[in-house]
């Protein structure tokens, strides 16, 4: 840290070594959030109700404490066994099992395949 600091000082860049410190920190903060994928499995006639349940839910759940973000993805064929895929992103472990608890005392209506992740790499495309 401190000969990177230097390198960039000694070459007049002590700003671009601000942002970077800046984006390395934002960063870090990033990968401490917990990544949740669940994968659904929906019948073909219970997509709307799925999809109307989903809505309705999501309303609570951005009230959550600990909850940051949460997006739904549709397969694009009807034939695909897992129909629906949700990627959301929550504070901690902990605050998602808050949530999970509360989620038990629903009905199952579908079937889920619930795993935690946490961010190990980001690629992005390369511009010339």
């Amino acid at each position: 840290s401190t000969a990177f600091s230097a390198t960039f000082s000694e070459a007049g860049n002590a700003d671009l070594y601000q942002q970077v410190v800046e984006q390395v920190g934002h960063e870090s903060e990033y990968q401490k959030h917990v990544i949740i994928i669940n994968l659904m499995e929906v019948a073909a006639e219970a997509v709307d109700s799925f999809t109307q349940s989903w809505s309705h839910a999501s309303e609570s759940v951005a009230q959550m404490e600990g909850f940051i973000s949460a997006t739904l993805y549709q397969a694009v064929d009807p034939e695909n066994r897992f129909q629906f895929v949700n990627y959301a992103q929550w504070d901690s472990a902990e605050a998602h099992s808050k949530f999970r608890q509360q989620l038990a005392a629903a009905p199952d209506k579908f079937t889920v395949h619930s795993g935690m992740y946490q961010v190990a790499l980001v690629s992005e495309a390369i511009t010339p």
